[in-house]
Protein backbone atom coordinates (compact mmCIF):
# COMPACT_ATOMS: atom_id res chain seq x y z
CA UNK A 1 0.00 0.00 0.00
CA UNK A 2 1.05 3.61 -0.40
CA UNK A 3 2.93 4.99 2.60
CA UNK A 4 0.69 8.07 2.94
CA UNK A 5 -2.52 6.11 2.81
CA UNK A 6 -4.28 4.51 5.77
CA UNK A 7 -5.10 0.84 5.51
CA UNK A 8 -8.69 -0.28 5.52
CA UNK A 9 -10.18 -2.32 8.38
CA UNK A 10 -9.36 -5.98 7.99
CA UNK A 11 -12.09 -8.52 7.54
CA UNK A 12 -13.51 -10.40 10.53
CA UNK A 13 -11.75 -13.59 9.38
CA UNK A 14 -8.51 -12.23 10.77
CA UNK A 15 -7.99 -12.38 14.52
CA UNK A 16 -5.60 -9.42 14.51
CA UNK A 17 -4.99 -6.19 12.66
CA UNK A 18 -2.05 -4.57 11.02
CA UNK A 19 -0.82 -1.24 12.26
CA UNK A 20 1.48 1.07 10.35
CA UNK A 21 3.97 2.94 12.46
CA UNK A 22 5.50 6.32 11.67
CA UNK A 23 8.71 4.71 10.45
CA UNK A 24 6.92 2.56 7.94
CA UNK A 25 7.01 -1.11 9.00
CA UNK A 26 3.84 -3.03 9.58
CA UNK A 27 3.22 -4.37 13.06
CA UNK A 28 0.71 -7.08 13.93
CA UNK A 29 -1.55 -6.26 16.83
CA UNK A 30 -3.44 -8.91 18.74
CA UNK A 31 -5.45 -6.42 20.79
CA UNK A 32 -7.56 -4.84 18.10
CA UNK A 33 -9.65 -5.99 15.18
CA UNK A 34 -9.40 -2.72 13.29
CA UNK A 35 -6.19 -1.29 11.89
CA UNK A 36 -5.04 2.03 13.32
CA UNK A 37 -1.76 3.97 13.20
CA UNK A 38 0.72 3.38 16.01
CA UNK A 39 0.95 6.54 18.14
CA UNK A 40 4.43 7.16 19.50
CA UNK A 41 6.43 10.20 20.56
CA UNK A 42 7.93 10.43 17.08
CA UNK A 43 4.79 9.51 15.24
CA UNK A 44 3.57 11.76 12.47
CA UNK A 45 0.06 10.45 12.98
CA UNK A 46 -2.48 11.90 15.33
CA UNK A 47 -4.83 9.73 17.31
CA UNK A 48 -7.97 9.08 15.38
CA UNK A 49 -11.01 11.01 16.65
CA UNK A 50 -13.93 8.91 17.81
CA UNK A 51 -16.13 7.84 14.96
CA UNK A 52 -19.66 9.18 14.79
CA UNK A 53 -22.28 6.49 15.39
CA UNK A 54 -24.08 5.07 12.42
CA UNK A 55 -27.80 5.93 12.74
CA UNK A 56 -28.78 2.74 10.97
CA UNK A 57 -26.72 0.66 13.37
CA UNK A 58 -28.26 2.51 16.28
CA UNK A 59 -31.72 1.67 15.02
CA UNK A 60 -30.76 -1.97 14.78
CA UNK A 61 -29.37 -2.11 18.31
CA UNK A 62 -31.72 0.29 20.13
CA UNK A 63 -35.05 -0.94 21.40
CA UNK A 64 -37.70 0.44 19.04
CA UNK A 65 -41.27 0.21 20.21
CA UNK A 66 -44.12 0.79 17.84
CA UNK A 67 -47.75 0.74 18.82
CA UNK A 68 -49.93 -0.87 16.20
CA UNK A 69 -53.65 -1.42 16.23
CA UNK A 70 -54.80 -4.75 14.92
CA UNK A 71 -58.15 -6.41 15.52
CA UNK A 72 -59.14 -3.65 17.92
CA UNK A 73 -56.26 -4.19 20.36
CA UNK A 74 -52.81 -2.62 20.81
CA UNK A 75 -49.78 -4.67 19.89
CA UNK A 76 -46.17 -3.77 20.66
CA UNK A 77 -43.46 -4.64 18.24
CA UNK A 78 -39.84 -4.36 19.23
CA UNK A 79 -36.35 -5.56 18.52
CA UNK A 80 -35.66 -5.26 22.26
CA UNK A 81 -35.48 -8.20 24.66
CA UNK A 82 -38.70 -9.55 26.10
CA UNK A 83 -38.30 -7.82 29.47
CA UNK A 84 -37.99 -4.44 27.73
CA UNK A 85 -41.19 -5.05 25.80
CA UNK A 86 -42.98 -5.92 29.03
CA UNK A 87 -41.75 -2.78 30.80
CA UNK A 88 -42.63 -0.40 27.96
CA UNK A 89 -46.38 -0.19 28.74
CA UNK A 90 -45.55 0.39 32.42
CA UNK A 91 -43.27 3.28 31.46
CA UNK A 92 -46.00 4.86 29.35
CA UNK A 93 -48.48 4.58 32.22
CA UNK A 94 -45.97 6.18 34.59
CA UNK A 95 -45.58 9.15 32.25
CA UNK A 96 -49.37 9.49 32.07
CA UNK A 97 -49.78 9.32 35.84
CA UNK A 98 -47.08 11.95 36.38
CA UNK A 99 -48.79 14.29 33.91
CA UNK A 100 -52.08 13.86 35.72
CA UNK A 101 -50.42 14.58 39.06
CA UNK A 102 -49.40 18.07 37.90
CA UNK A 103 -53.05 19.11 37.73
CA UNK A 104 -54.41 20.24 41.09
CA UNK A 105 -57.23 18.20 42.56
CA UNK A 106 -60.04 20.30 44.07
CA UNK A 107 -61.02 19.64 47.69
CA UNK A 108 -64.00 17.40 48.36
CA UNK A 109 -66.10 20.36 49.49
CA UNK A 110 -65.99 21.76 45.93
CA UNK A 111 -67.72 18.79 44.32
CA UNK A 112 -71.24 19.94 45.07
CA UNK A 113 -70.75 23.43 43.63
CA UNK A 114 -70.90 22.42 39.99
CA UNK A 115 -67.62 24.21 39.24
CA UNK A 116 -65.44 23.46 36.20
CA UNK A 117 -61.94 24.70 36.97
CA UNK A 118 -60.87 24.43 33.34
CA UNK A 119 -63.64 26.67 31.98
CA UNK A 120 -62.65 30.16 30.84
CA UNK A 121 -63.90 32.92 28.56
CA UNK A 122 -61.36 35.52 27.52
CA UNK A 123 -62.44 39.16 27.69
CA UNK A 124 -60.68 39.65 24.34
CA UNK A 125 -59.45 37.04 21.91
CA UNK A 126 -55.67 37.17 21.66
CA UNK A 127 -53.10 34.78 20.28
CA UNK A 128 -50.23 33.21 22.17
CA UNK A 129 -47.71 36.01 22.79
CA UNK A 130 -44.18 35.75 21.46
CA UNK A 131 -41.21 35.86 23.78
CA UNK A 132 -40.34 39.35 25.06
CA UNK A 133 -43.33 40.87 23.25
CA UNK A 134 -45.35 41.99 26.29
CA UNK A 135 -44.87 45.14 28.35
CA UNK A 136 -46.42 46.35 31.57
CA UNK A 137 -47.43 50.00 31.92
CA UNK A 138 -48.00 52.18 34.95
CA UNK A 139 -51.32 53.52 36.23
CA UNK A 140 -51.63 55.49 39.47
CA UNK A 141 -48.05 54.49 40.22
CA UNK A 142 -48.70 50.73 39.90
CA UNK A 143 -48.08 48.28 37.02
CA UNK A 144 -50.91 46.88 34.93
CA UNK A 145 -50.48 44.12 32.33
CA UNK A 146 -50.34 44.37 28.56
CA UNK A 147 -53.93 43.94 27.29
CA UNK A 148 -52.68 42.38 24.07
CA UNK A 149 -51.07 39.59 26.10
CA UNK A 150 -53.14 39.45 29.30
CA UNK A 151 -56.66 40.69 28.55
CA UNK A 152 -58.17 38.73 31.43
CA UNK A 153 -60.51 35.75 31.45
CA UNK A 154 -63.53 34.71 33.52
CA UNK A 155 -64.75 31.28 34.55
CA UNK A 156 -68.45 31.12 33.60
CA UNK A 157 -69.12 28.42 36.19
CA UNK A 158 -68.06 30.77 39.00
CA UNK A 159 -71.39 32.53 39.34
CA UNK A 160 -72.38 34.97 42.07
CA UNK A 161 -74.23 32.12 43.76
CA UNK A 162 -71.07 30.00 43.80
CA UNK A 163 -68.76 32.82 44.92
CA UNK A 164 -71.04 33.72 47.83
CA UNK A 165 -71.37 30.10 48.94
CA UNK A 166 -69.52 29.65 52.26
CA UNK A 167 -67.98 26.38 51.05
CA UNK A 168 -66.30 27.96 48.02
CA UNK A 169 -62.53 28.28 48.11
CA UNK A 170 -60.17 29.43 45.37
CA UNK A 171 -58.51 26.00 45.68
CA UNK A 172 -61.60 24.68 43.87
CA UNK A 173 -60.24 26.09 40.61
CA UNK A 174 -56.58 27.01 41.23
CA UNK A 175 -54.16 25.31 38.82
CA UNK A 176 -57.07 23.41 37.28
CA UNK A 177 -56.75 24.82 33.74
CA UNK A 178 -52.97 25.41 33.71
CA UNK A 179 -50.26 24.06 35.98
CA UNK A 180 -47.97 26.23 38.06
CA UNK A 181 -45.13 25.31 35.70
CA UNK A 182 -47.10 26.35 32.63
CA UNK A 183 -47.81 29.73 34.21
CA UNK A 184 -44.07 30.49 34.35
CA UNK A 185 -44.15 30.96 30.54
CA UNK A 186 -45.50 34.45 31.18
CA UNK A 187 -42.13 35.52 32.57
CA UNK A 188 -40.65 35.00 29.11
CA UNK A 189 -43.54 36.83 27.45
CA UNK A 190 -42.89 39.88 29.62
CA UNK A 191 -39.09 39.55 29.38
CA UNK A 192 -38.81 39.25 33.16
CA UNK A 193 -36.20 36.99 34.71
CA UNK A 194 -37.63 34.47 37.10
CA UNK A 195 -36.43 35.69 40.52
CA UNK A 196 -34.48 33.39 42.81
CA UNK A 197 -35.75 32.70 46.33
CA UNK A 198 -39.12 34.07 45.32
CA UNK A 199 -40.97 33.09 48.47
CA UNK A 200 -41.83 34.48 51.85
CA UNK A 201 -40.21 37.75 52.84
CA UNK A 202 -37.93 37.60 49.77
CA UNK A 203 -40.79 37.30 47.26
CA UNK A 204 -40.57 40.02 44.63
CA UNK A 205 -42.90 38.62 41.94
CA UNK A 206 -46.27 36.92 41.83
CA UNK A 207 -47.87 35.14 38.89
CA UNK A 208 -51.12 37.01 39.34
CA UNK A 209 -54.61 36.26 38.08
CA UNK A 210 -55.62 39.62 36.59
CA UNK A 211 -59.26 38.82 37.31
CA UNK A 212 -58.75 37.07 40.61
CA UNK A 213 -60.22 33.65 41.29
CA UNK A 214 -62.28 34.96 44.21
CA UNK A 215 -64.21 37.18 41.81
CA UNK A 216 -64.65 34.54 39.12
CA UNK A 217 -61.42 34.77 37.16
CA UNK A 218 -60.27 32.00 34.82
CA UNK A 219 -57.14 29.93 35.37
CA UNK A 220 -55.91 30.20 31.78
CA UNK A 221 -52.73 31.96 30.64
CA UNK A 222 -54.59 34.92 29.13
CA UNK A 223 -55.46 35.83 32.72
CA UNK A 224 -51.93 35.40 34.16
CA UNK A 225 -49.11 37.95 34.32
CA UNK A 226 -45.93 38.36 36.40
CA UNK A 227 -46.51 41.22 38.83
CA UNK A 228 -43.11 42.26 40.18
CA UNK A 229 -41.61 44.89 42.45
CA UNK A 230 -40.84 47.30 43.74
CA UNK A 231 -37.47 46.30 45.16
CA UNK A 232 -36.21 47.46 48.51
CA UNK A 233 -39.57 47.62 50.28
CA UNK A 234 -41.27 45.45 52.86
CA UNK A 235 -43.31 42.54 51.56
CA UNK A 236 -46.62 44.18 52.45
CA UNK A 237 -45.74 47.13 50.19
CA UNK A 238 -45.03 45.07 47.09
CA UNK A 239 -47.33 45.70 44.14
CA UNK A 240 -49.00 42.30 44.30
CA UNK A 241 -49.83 42.77 47.98
CA UNK A 242 -51.55 46.05 47.13
CA UNK A 243 -53.57 44.30 44.43
CA UNK A 244 -54.55 41.65 46.97
CA UNK A 245 -56.26 44.40 48.97
CA UNK A 246 -58.24 45.41 45.88
CA UNK A 247 -59.26 41.80 45.23
CA UNK A 248 -60.42 41.29 48.80
CA UNK A 249 -62.37 44.53 48.66
CA UNK A 250 -64.14 43.63 45.42
CA UNK A 251 -64.98 40.13 46.66
CA UNK A 252 -66.53 41.67 49.78
CA UNK A 253 -68.56 44.06 47.65
CA UNK A 254 -69.96 41.17 45.60
CA UNK A 255 -70.87 39.15 48.67
CA UNK A 256 -72.59 42.18 50.17
CA UNK A 257 -74.56 42.73 46.97
CA UNK A 258 -73.10 46.22 46.53
CA UNK A 259 -71.47 45.53 43.17
CA UNK A 260 -72.38 43.32 40.23
CA UNK A 261 -70.01 40.49 39.33
CA UNK A 262 -69.81 41.37 35.63
CA UNK A 263 -69.01 45.02 36.39
CA UNK A 264 -66.26 44.07 38.82
CA UNK A 265 -64.68 41.62 36.38
CA UNK A 266 -64.71 44.16 33.56
CA UNK A 267 -63.31 46.93 35.76
CA UNK A 268 -60.40 44.99 37.24
CA UNK A 269 -59.42 43.69 33.81
CA UNK A 270 -59.26 47.23 32.43
CA UNK A 271 -57.34 48.80 35.33
CA UNK A 272 -57.20 47.28 38.80
CA UNK A 273 -55.64 50.45 40.25
CA UNK A 274 -58.90 52.40 39.89
CA UNK A 275 -60.16 50.67 43.07
CA UNK A 276 -57.06 51.34 45.19
CA UNK A 277 -58.40 54.33 47.15
CA UNK A 278 -61.74 52.73 48.02
CA UNK A 279 -60.06 49.44 48.88
CA UNK A 280 -57.50 51.09 51.15
CA UNK A 281 -60.26 52.87 53.07
CA UNK A 282 -62.52 49.81 53.38
CA UNK A 283 -59.80 47.25 54.05
CA UNK A 284 -57.06 48.63 56.30
CA UNK A 285 -54.58 46.96 56.45
CA UNK A 286 -55.96 44.50 53.90
CA UNK A 287 -58.80 43.22 56.09
CA UNK A 288 -62.11 44.22 54.62
CA UNK A 289 -64.91 45.39 56.89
Amino acid sequence: MESGRRQRALTPQFAAAWVRSASGPLIRSSTTAVERPLVTASSRWRAEPPRRPNPRSALRTTATIRTLTRNGGPMFRSFAPAHVRLLAPLALLTIFWNAQATQAKPPAQCRGLGVDGGAADSTHNVGTPKAKSCNTRMSHGFPIPDPSCTPGAVNPTLTTEVLTNPTFRTSCVRDAATTAQEKTKTYLWYNIKHPANNTGATQTCELDHLISLEIGGGDTLDNIWPQCGPKGVALRNRYFKQKDIVENYLAAQIKAGKMKLADVQKGIAEDWTQYLDDASKACPPGKCK
